[in-house]
């Protein structure tokens, strides 16, 4: 795009001239008629090539001659400036995927590293724990010993369980009389005694008993926010004009 350079070009932009006897279009003539063709006037000219020269030059693109798509290139160059970007450089996201999408960069950093995600509400977003997800939640075996003496204690009757015993017994028969004491017979039998006991509880005294273990769920995280796109509308004049 260029500014007209042919003869009689001037270097002031002359003031326009009165409004004509219309607004309207461009017409060829009808001679069978009468009706001449639309003339050209210079301040219309004029006001087209500074149209198109003022978009070009708003984008900070110099005229060239030799160049015919510098309007193109113009409007273009508006937009990109002008238009809010879908998330502005430096914004965070995180993907489901090995490598960073086009013009994503992967972030490589050691806090992120067996990190899993945890939300918040708060003002402000921070790193902590200290163990790897797959560590921290893998199969754990807890050894814990118990070092100490237990108490001996006696049961009472009424601590004992509920019981009774089988008792056996044999009779002799004695004989006697002028001579010596002799047996004259023995009688056996068997029977059981009554239940006693109460299965009542007991305790033992212990001394020195002490054990420990651990088990760390300090699990590392990052903290994310849930955030809604507000919605936003631009026309394209307000992007020309830059007024956005």
């Amino acid at each position: 795009m260029h500014r007209i350079d042919g003869y009689g070009a001037v270097e002031v932009l002359p003031a326009s001239t009165a409004v004509g006897q219309m607004a309207g279009f461009f017409s060829g003539g009808d001679p069978a008629r009468g009706q001449v063709s639309t003339q050209v006037t210079y301040d219309w000219a004029n006001a087209v090539q500074e149209e198109i020269s003022g978009v070009i030059e708003g984008a900070e693109i110099e005229l060239d001659k030799t160049d015919n798509t510098q309007l193109l290139s113009a409007i273009q160059e508006i937009i990109r400036k002008n238009l809010p970007e879908a998330f502005p450089t430096g914004t965070h996201l995180s993907f489901n995927q090995a490598s960073a999408p086009t013009g994503w960069t992967k972030l490589v950093d050691p806090q992120y590293e067996g990190a899993t995600i945890r939300f918040t509400t708060g003002d402000t977003v921070a790193t902590g724990g200290t163990q790897l997800f797959e560590e921290a939640f893998k199969d754990h075996e807890v050894n814990l010993s118990i070092i100490g003496d237990v108490g001996a204690t006696t049961l009472s009757e009424a601590q004992m369980p509920s019981h009774r015993h089988s008792a056996t017994y044999e009779v002799v028969k004695l004989q006697w009389g002028s001579g010596p004491v002799g047996v004259n017979g023995r009688i056996s039998s068997s029977n059981l005694t009554s239940y006693t006991g109460s299965s009542e509880s007991h305790t033992h005294s212990s001394t020195g008993l002490s054990g420990s273990a651990s088990l760390s769920l300090a699990v590392k995280y990052v903290d994310f926010i849930i955030c809604e796109k507000s919605e936003t509308t631009v026309t394209l004049s307000e992007v020309v004009m830059g007024e956005v």
